[in-house]
């Protein structure tokens, strides 16, 4: 607003309205090609400088269309090793895979998937030995291994679902479990208390747990020497805090219930 705009002005041939939405990366779509970003498929070889390039490695490569195969287009992508020479990758629809076209070599690697529990990707030209009955009974017996492998991780799987197949009784189970901890965790905080006001010890104080095997032998050591400091550690904030809670709640009680007689 508030621009003068001549009779002959023309907003179709504004420069900003004959922009593509892709910007720069369209300056060739004219000629049917896209600037996109290109990750190498696998290892290759520049023949320009004879360098390495790993796969995964990145490029601005012009894409373009360029064959078809059947119905699926056959797309290139020409993109320049640091060296300044041009490398071009194309698809290969009828094998599932790339192709180096022109500017560089693909790296040959001897690793066979089959050997270490993969399966064979593109293997289109396999020969089958046919002829070989050793071969095939061989093959044979290596499925039937792999098939009673694969069984019993089934079986296994399976079994590990059973346990969780009704969530209710597992749930149930579970917060069973946890109320009677919570019981028997609260039965001995208020047996401490009551330890505590008897022998006339602050709740600041934590008693060292108990148990049969040694409960007779402690006792015996309490009467006989009448050290506090020998069955006590000073306790952490938090266990302060809920021996407070719960000798609060035991006072209030105790007045309830004598204000009720």
């Amino acid at each position: 607003m508030g621009r003068y705009r001549p009779p002959s002005s023309d907003p179709r041939r504004d420069p900003f309205n004959a922009t593509h939405p892709l910007g720069a990366r369209a300056r060739k779509i004219s000629s049917g090609i896209l600037v996109v970003r290109f990750a190498l498929p696998f290892h290759i070889y520049c023949l320009g400088c004879n360098t390495h390039l790993a796969q995964g490695r990145r490029f601005n490569a012009e894409k373009s269309h360029v064959d078809d195969y059947l119905s699926i287009k056959i797309y290139a992508f020409r993109c320049k090793c640091p060296c300044g020479a041009w490398i071009e990758i194309r698809t290969d629809p009828q094998h599932a895979c790339y192709v180096v076209h022109a500017g560089a070599r693909k790296q040959i690697q001897d690793w066979d998937p089959l050997q270490h529990g993969g399966h064979a990707i593109y293997d289109t030209e396999a020969k089958k030995d046919e002829g070989d009955a050793f071969a095939k009974v061989q093959g044979e017996e290596e499925l039937k291994r792999k098939k009673r492998k694969w069984e019993q991780r089934v079986g296994e799987l399976e079994e590990q679902q059973q346990k969780w197949k009704d969530p209710y009784t597992v749930n149930a189970n579970l917060r069973r479990g946890f109320r009677s901890e919570k019981h028997a965790t609260t039965v001995q905080m208020q047996k401490d208390c009551e330890t505590r006001d008897a022998i006339g010890w602050n709740h600041d104080r934590l008693l060292l747990p108990t148990s049969p095997e040694t409960d007779a032998k402690d006792r015996l050591a309490w009467r006989a020497n009448r050290k506090p400091n020998t069955c006590v550690e000073t306790a952490s904030p938090a266990q302060r805090l809920k021996n407070t809670i719960l000798a609060n709640s035991r006072r209030k009680a105790d007045a309830q219930k004598s204000s009720r007689k």
